[in-house]
């Protein structure tokens, strides 16, 4: 039979254990609004060995399966809002100046047209000049437009790397503490970084037997195992805006991620440099090389109105590469635009075979390996980098509606319900008091024993 010492302990054991429950219910309360919080909970079981109610602590309320949905979204998120950004930002810069491309090779053609009607006529041979030097500075613009893009996407790539292994060091240090004692909000804290992390570079993280969460990025490099942390190091070239390498660790352990991330923001930044930007590039450069050979061919063989035979009308490189920078107005012909070749080797001075030639490169499929004109090369260019806005803006769309489905999903599992946490207050506070005036009555009937004995 219990004593009144020992019904006096249960009674103390369970006001303790409910009054845990009523401290653990005020933590979610006041954490209502805190991200990425988890609603905290106390479970109560029977004390085998002193006899009645004992609480087993704060336990978070979590899915880890859910944990991985949401870190999945958010790598897939990262990389659509990075591309959306990048992508937007390019097209902007190439279709919205002044000096557009398409507008600028089809403003140097309108000025062949107009010298056909009086091709010894020296103001419009000059106008033809200044046309064929706004095209050729279009192409530089849209060059350094598009090198500048990907310079920008360089600088954005280490910033991002360099969040990444912050966060990486955020868990690697929870990890550490974890493993000492278990801390609710430093687990909440953790496991915000790790999906900080997944938006970053992708990946999923896993909780090992031994409580430390393991990060793995896409692709299979493990940024966080334990207490350890292999840092993201990012390596661009400046002479080289289509350039970069990610690499995860140091020294023998150093592991080349860059074709392998494939999610979150970072790799969205390097399939924008090493895709758009390398595909940009090339395809201006080629554009540029096809276009001028195509007229300086044309002009080669045409005569000036002096009968001499014409100069190349513009200067290139021997190759496409490195062409939409370098393309230049022959400066013989800027100094004196009566060189410009307008008629047919052997004819007399105001022949039109030369300009019309010329003229006929406008409608020629010189462009696209043969398949387009210059001006559609130069209107499939930008629409191309429209194209691919537009569908990372629809991928980004898709996954914040998945994104916000998720969290939804969470918010039921663990976010803090103020009407559910009031009533498992209510039910606390009653059994606590009922704790309390069971330890007053033992307490009072020991009172009474002493008092008589």
């Amino acid at each position: 039979m219990t004593s009144l010492i020992g019904l006096l302990g249960l009674g103390g054991r369970a006001y303790g254990a409910h009054s845990a429950g009523v401290a653990t219910i005020g933590n979610n309360v006041s954490n209502v609004s805190t991200e990425g919080y988890s609603r905290q909970r106390v479970d109560l079981s029977a004390n085998l060995i002193l006899g009645g109610v004992r609480a087993d602590g704060a336990f978070r309320a979590e899915d880890f399966l859910l944990s991985m949905q949401e870190r999945d979204n958010a790598g897939s998120l990262g990389f659509a809002s990075s591309s959306t950004s990048a992508l937007l930002g390019l097209d902007g810069a190439l279709s919205l100046g002044p000096s557009a491309l398409p507008e600028q090779i089809s403003n140097f053609f309108d000025g062949l047209n107009a010298l056909q009607g009086s091709p010894l006529d020296g103001a419009r041979q000059q106008d033809v000049v200044q046309r064929a030097n706004a095209m050729a500075e279009s192409f530089s613009e849209a060059a350094n437009s598009i090198s500048g893009a990907g310079h920008d996407a360089q600088f954005r790539a280490n910033l991002l790397a360099e969040q990444a292994n912050e966060l990486a060091n955020t868990i690697a240090n929870a990890n550490e503490t974890l493993a000492l004692y278990n801390d609710p909000a430093l687990a909440d804290k953790r496991d915000l970084a790790a999906a900080e992390l997944a938006e970053l570079v992708g990946g999923q993280a896993r909780i090992d037997s031994d409580g430390k969460m393991r990060f793995v990025a896409n692709g299979g490099a493990v940024l966080v195992d334990g207490n350890t942390v292999n840092a993201l190091s990012v390596t661009t070239d400046p002479a080289n805006p289509a350039a970069v390498t990610i690499t995860a660790g140091t020294g023998a352990g150093q592991r080349d991620v860059t074709q392998q991330l494939g999610a979150g923001r970072l790799g969205g930044e390097v399939e924008f440099i090493t895709g758009t930007i390398a595909d940009s590039l090339a395809q201006l450069d080629q554009l540029a090389f096809d276009l001028a050979t195509a007229l300086n061919g044309v002009h080669a063989s045409a005569q000036a109105s002096d009968g001499t035979t014409g100069l190349p009308l513009f200067d290139i490189p021997v190759g496409p590469a490195g062409a939409a920078s370098a393309i230049s107005v022959n400066q013989v012909i800027v100094d004196d635009p009566s060189l410009l070749a307008t008629g047919t080797l052997g004819e007399p001075a105001g022949d039109i075979g030369g300009v019309t030639s010329l003229l006929s490169v406008r409608e020629a499929l010189t462009s696209g390996g043969g398949t387009r004109t210059a001006t559609d090369e130069a209107i499939h260019l930008l629409a191309g980098i429209g194209r691919l806005a537009t569908d990372a803006q629809s991928a980004q769309d898709l996954h914040t509606a998945r994104g916000d489905m998720l969290a939804a999903s969470r918010d039921a599992l663990s976010g803090v319900s103020i009407e559910e946490e009031m009533l498992r207050l209510s039910e606390f506070q009653r059994a606590a008091e009922a704790a309390s005036t069971f330890v007053s009555t033992v307490d009072q009937m020991l009172a009474n024993l002493i008092s008589t004995l």
